[in-house]
């Protein structure tokens, strides 16, 4: 038997080595998140070993923002009233003739009467009444007027007339006066007020609170904000005011929201209200994984891998892959704590992107984490 030479030894242990390290990476499981699995010329797609995802319904609590700005005053300010031309007289034959007006305003500081006669015949005076009481007395001729009421007759309620005394001993003739231009002008608090109105039809069972937060640019004396009517606010604000409200001051549908100032303020503000209620969102897991054009060309078969852990609410579970033709692959099961594993073909994926989706079915609750998709 012809001896070896060194060459030919070394040789052949060299290839016995590539050997046994072949054999020994192509059997190794690798954890990591996507690449090249190492011999095998696989691509797999991992999630990291500590992350659980939550899967299922979940109630989460909502804020919608709406935007609020507004102008609103409460100041004196003139408030003319214009009566009908008309005819005043009085006398004993022929009976009497008024011009009256019930007046309405808020604690008055001062009151002017202004009209123009256009023909008397001066057989009598003029005679202005507030509540019954005399504030002028005059015989006037032809011409413009203005009288000043003098403030203790003045109220937040009161009835004017305009009459003639009784043309006396000329009982042939009444006294008479044709007014126009009729003018009366009183001062009050001009309010102006701003109604904002906000719909909570699909939120109210599940409303938790609201909460106004205003900026002011003019900020002058006390601000009342009833909301349905009821006040939820109603002192001087501070130039930024948080408001807030809860259940018990809305209802379902259309709510009005109302700014007003109080006698002698004034306020310029914008700002936002957010309604806090909750909603429920669908957790699902979507994993996405790419499939190159030459692994797609060569593939014959993949796998999913996952557990399943804490599920608190009992239903199923549907394992979906997904990519530009729609869902090609589907699976539900009745979902419980465990390993999951579930072989895939060339038809149940596509080239490019694809993903992987794991859902609830029938409400079930529940957490997936050690993920992972071989390709």
């Amino acid at each position: 038997m012809a001896e070896l030479d060194t060459f030919t030894i070394f040789l052949v242990l060299g290839l016995a080595m590539i050997i046994v390290g072949i054999l020994v990476f192509s059997s190794a499981e690798t954890s990591f998140i996507g690449g090249i699995l190492p011999g095998s010329q696989r691509t797999v797609v991992s999630s990291s070993v500590d992350e659980s995802f939550s899967v299922g319904p979940e109630n989460v609590e909502t804020a919608l923002p709406y935007r609020i700005s507004f102008n609103v005053s409460n100041l004196r300010a003139p408030a003319v009233h214009a009566l009908e031309d008309g005819r005043i007289f009085s006398g004993v034959l022929f009976g009497s003739g008024s011009m009256k007006y019930t007046l309405d305003t808020n604690v008055p500081q001062f009151m002017t009467i202004n009209f123009t006669v256009t023909k008397t015949n001066s057989y009598a005076p003029l005679i202005i009444k507030i509540n019954g009481k005399e504030a002028m007395r005059k015989l006037l001729s032809a011409g413009d007027y203005s009288f000043n009421i003098d403030k203790e007759l003045l109220s937040d309620t009161m009835e004017i007339e305009i009459g003639a005394e009784g043309s006396g001993w000329k009982i042939w003739a009444p006294a008479v006066y044709d007014l126009s231009s009729v003018r009366i002008t009183v001062d009050t608090f001009n309010e102006r007020s701003y109604i904002y109105k906000f719909d909570l039809s699909g939120k109210y069972d599940t409303f938790k609170r609201g909460r106004i937060v205003l900026n002011f640019i003019e900020n002058r004396g006390s601000l009342s904000v009833p909301l349905n009517g009821v006040e939820i606010f109603d002192e001087p604000p501070a130039n930024s005011q948080n408001i807030e409200f809860y259940k018990d001051r809305v209802r379902n549908g259309v709510n009005s929201l109302e700014f007003r100032a109080s006698e002698g303020s004034s306020f310029l503000a914008n700002g936002a209200m957010t309604i806090a209620y909750v909603t429920t969102q669908e957790n699902k897991l979507v994993q996405p994984f790419n499939v190159s054009n030459s692994t797609y060309r060569s593939f014959k078969s993949g796998e999913l891998r996952f557990e399943v852990t804490g599920v608190s609410k009992d239903g199923g579970i549907g394992v979906l892959i997904m990519n530009g033709m729609g869902t090609t692959f589907s699976r539900f099961e009745t979902v419980s704590p465990g390993e999951y594993r579930y072989a895939f073909n060339a038809t149940n994926i596509a080239m490019g992107k694809n993903d992987l989706v794991i859902e609830s079915a029938g409400g079930a609750v529940f957490s997936v984490r050690n993920v992972r998709i071989t390709v």
